[in-house]
């Protein structure tokens, strides 16, 4: 863990778990987000669980072989013909009650298949954040978000709908009031009062509507109606980044993806949400072609450092890389 930002160490309270969740089409992802993971010796002492909502044998073999622990994750809510719905939904039916599947950890961090890590520092943010306060999570604000300007953005009418067909006008309307909480990323104590209340609300939202964003709209329902019990500490738009939001740019001098606005501060945790091969910026006032997945950066970077080097040279952009599974 980190102590204000400096030097690792271990929590004081016990084993610390970072969870995600992946089927057989969004694997290729889920081995970027594992590998990821894997070559920080901050994270070492965390624990990797991984809810397997319809892998093959190999892919499980090969995330068993990385070290991870494998749950298959039940449908966790009763409504009209769940098993045919996408699997998706059935692992973010799982979110609110992750402590069933993860009994031994005394901090679980969720982090979507489609997020990768560029700086460990923000990783290790939600496990001291859960530690300390019990519940830490990003709130998708940003100087540079464009849902920051005027009630009527698309994305903002979008979560106003959800949160309408779930709970009704009065909640929608309070709710989209309030900074909207991603659920794509978090790290919360297993003894915490916010999984039995998310767990309500989505028990409740579901028996009006079966959403792919009802999880999410049932988290902020928890979280905003009993804001002096939840007590949510709030981490910055560095801690999960929306690249539907606001695209990130390159920095050559570094070599990673920055904040598009001054100061181009590094970003630490990369959230691709519906964004794979995009244009973006650079700190030179210049323009590339990249595949944002951790890959995609990384070969780009390897590749900037060598020698010869050609812009996009070893990046696969025509990869498959199977459905969204996030925010």
């Amino acid at each position: 863990m980190l102590n204000a930002f400096g030097s690792a160490r271990k929590p004081a309270m016990g084993k610390v778990i970072v969870v995600s969740g992946s089927d057989a089409a969004y694997f290729p992802l889920l081995k970027d987000w594992l590998t990821c993971i894997k070559s920080f010796s901050e994270l070492t002492h965390c624990d990797i669980g991984i809810l397997d909502i319809g892998l093959t044998a190999d892919q499980v073999d090969w995330v068993k072989g990385q070290g991870a622990q494998v749950v298959v994750p039940d449908w966790e809510f009763n409504f009209p013909d769940r098993h045919r719905m996408p699997p998706v939904l059935r692992a973010m039916a799982a979110k609110p009650v992750l402590p069933k599947y993860f009994p031994r950890h005394e901090i679980i961090v969720w982090l979507d298949a489609d997020i990768w890590i560029q700086d460990p520092r923000y990783a290790l943010l939600y496990s001291v954040g859960a530690e300390r306060f019990g519940l830490a999570i990003t709130p998708e604000m940003d100087r540079t978000y464009p849902t920051l300007y005027g009630e009527t953005h698309p994305v903002l009418l979008q979560h106003h709908g959800a949160y309408y067909q779930c709970y009704g006008r009065h909640v929608a309307d309070f709710l989209i009031g309030c900074p909207i909480i991603n659920s794509g990323a978090f790290g919360i104590h297993r003894d915490h009062p916010i999984w039995k209340k998310w767990a309500q609300r989505l028990s409740e939202a579901y028996t009006k509507a079966v959403l792919f964003h009802a999880e999410q709209a049932a988290l902020n329902y928890a979280v905003y109606h009993e804001i002096e019990t939840t007590r949510p500490h709030l981490l910055p738009s560095l801690a999960n980044w929306i690249c539907a939001l606001s695209l990130p740019i390159w920095s050559h001098e570094q070599r990673k993806l920055v904040e598009p606005a001054l100061p181009h501060d590094p970003i630490g945790i990369i959230h691709l949400t519906s964004v794979r091969k995009a244009t973006i910026g650079t700190t030179d006032h210049s323009r590339i072609d990249v595949l944002l997945t951790y890959s995609g950066i990384k070969a780009m970077s390897e590749a900037q450092h060598s020698p010869a080097f050609m812009p996009f040279a070893g990046i696969d952009t025509d990869r498959n890389i199977g459905p969204l599974l996030s925010k």
